[in-house]
C-alpha cells in the first residue's frame, strides 16, 4: 500500500523551483503547498463537483499536505490540513474550513460572504490509484493531466473549455477570500490583502473607492489546479450596492502538464490563453446587473485565437464533462 500512494504523489509536480515560500496576510491559514502534488477531480450530484489537492508526505515528519473543495451549484466549502499513513489507511487531521454559502437569491448588501474557521477534525480513509483513476474511499477520481488531455486547442469548443476550466480556477479562488460576495469585502479598502493558491502563487484582493467600489484581483502565478496558472488583473467598478457596474482588464492562463514519465496521458501539450473583459474606460466590458455579469462578452484567446464568450457561457461545471471515469488500461503507475 504504501509504494503506490508513494507513487500516486510522483504523478506530478507543482513546479521546479521547490518549496513555496508562505506568503498569506495572517488571516489566511493556508501555507502553499510545496513538492509533488497530485489535483484529482470528480462530478458531485447533479451540479457539483469534488476536488482533491494532495501532497507528497515529508519523509520527516510523515505528513503531507491535504486540501479538498465541495462546490454544489454557487456554494463551496473548502477543508485544509495533513494527511498521514497508518497500516492500510489513510488518517486526515483537518483544520481550516472555508464556507462560500449559495446566497445567489440575496441581494449583494444582504450576503455574508467567505467565512472561515478554524476546526480539529481525524478521520481514516482509503486512498489507492488504479487503472489511471484515483481513489478515495472507493470514489473514483480523474488526475488532472488526464482530463485536461481532453482539451486540444484550435476551435470554439477548445476555448470554451479552456474557458471553463479558467472559469473552475477563480471560482475555487473565491471560495477562500473572506466575504466575498458581499459587504465584508470592504475590510480590502485601504488593505491588499494575499491568498495563496491551493497549489501556488497567490491572489491579492484589493478595494478602492468605497463609496464607488473598485475592487480588484491581482494574479500572480496563482495555481488552484496543479497545473494551470493565471497572471493578471480582473478589476470590478460598480455601485456603492454592487449591483451595477462593469468589469474590465485582461488575465493570462496556460496549461503545462507535468512532466513526470510514470503517467501515460495522450496529447497533453501545453497552451496558454487570456481572458479580456473589457477597457477600463467601460467600454467592450462585460456589465455587471444585480451583482452578477449580466451582458457583454469575454475575449477569449487560446493559441492565438480569439472567440468572443457570452456571459452566459463562463460556466465552470462545463468542467464536469471533460472528467472521464472510466478505467484506462495504463496500469499502476
Amino acid at each position: 500500500m504504501k509504494s503506490v500512494l508513494l507513487c500516486l504523489l510522483a504523478l506530478s509536480t507543482a513546479c521546479d523551483g521547490g518549496p513555496y515560500p508562505r506568503i498569506g496576510a495572517p488571516n489566511d491559514p493556508l501555507g502553499a503547498l510545496s513538492g509533488d502534488v497530485v489535483t484529482a477531480l470528480r462530478p458531485a450530484g447533479s451540479d457539483g463537483l469534488d476536488i482533491l489537492v494532495i501532497g507528497r508526505i515529508d519523509e520527516e515528519s510523515g505528513e503531507g499536505p491535504f486540501r479538498r473543495v465541495t462546490m454544489v451549484g454557487n456554494a463551496t466549502e473548502t477543508v485544509a490540513g495533513s494527511w498521514s499513513l497508518s497500516g492500510e489507511e489513510v488518517e486526515l487531521q483537518l483544520d481550516v474550513r472555508w464556507t462560500r454559502p449559495d446566497e445567489s437569491d440575496l441581494p449583494p448588501t444582504q450576503t455574508g460572504g467567505t467565512q472561515v474557521e478554524e476546526i480539529d477534525e481525524q478521520s481514516s480513509h482509503t486512498l489507492t490509484y488504479e487503472s489511471g483513476l484515483l481513489e478515495f474511499d472507493g470514489e473514483p477520481y480523474q488526475p488532472m493531466p488526464d482530463m485536461m488531455a481532453a482539451i486540444t486547442p484550435g476551435d470554439r469548443e477548445a476555448a470554451l473549455d479552456a474557458f471553463a476550466v479558467y472559469a473552475l480556477t477563480l471560482e475555487v479562488g473565491y471560495g477562500r477570500v473572506l466575504g466575498f460576495g458581499g459587504p465584508g469585502m470592504t475590510q480590502y479598502f485601504g488593505n491588499p490583502t494575499s491568498f495563496v493558491g491551493l497549489v501556488a502563487g497567490e491572489q491579492v484582493v484589493s478595494l478602492d473607492k468605497p463609496l464607488s467600489p473598485v475592487n480588484r484581483f491581482d494574479y500572480l502565478a496563482f495555481q488552484e489546479l496543479v497545473g494551470f496558472e493565471v497572471d493578471g488583473r480582473q478589476v470590478t467598478e460598480t455601485n456603492v450596492s454592487g449591483s451595477e457596474g462593469f468589469m474590465w482588464g485582461t488575465v493570462d492562463f496556460q496549461w503545462m502538464p507535468p512532466g513526470d514519465e510514470q503517467v501515460e496521458v495522450l496529447d497533453a501539450h501545453g497552451w496558454s490563453g487570456s481572458v479580456f473583459y473589457g477597457n477600463s474606460d467601460g467600454s467592450d466590458a462585460v456589465r455587471i446587473d444585480g451583482g452578477d455579469p449580466a451582458s457583454g462578452t469575454y475575449g477569449v484567446t487560446l493559441q492565438g485565437r480569439t472567440f468572443q464568450m457570452s456571459v452566459d457561457e463562463l460556466d465552470w461545471q462545463r468542467v464536469r464533462d471533460l472528467i472521464d471515469l472510466q478505467p484506462s488500461d495504463t496500469g499502476d503507475p
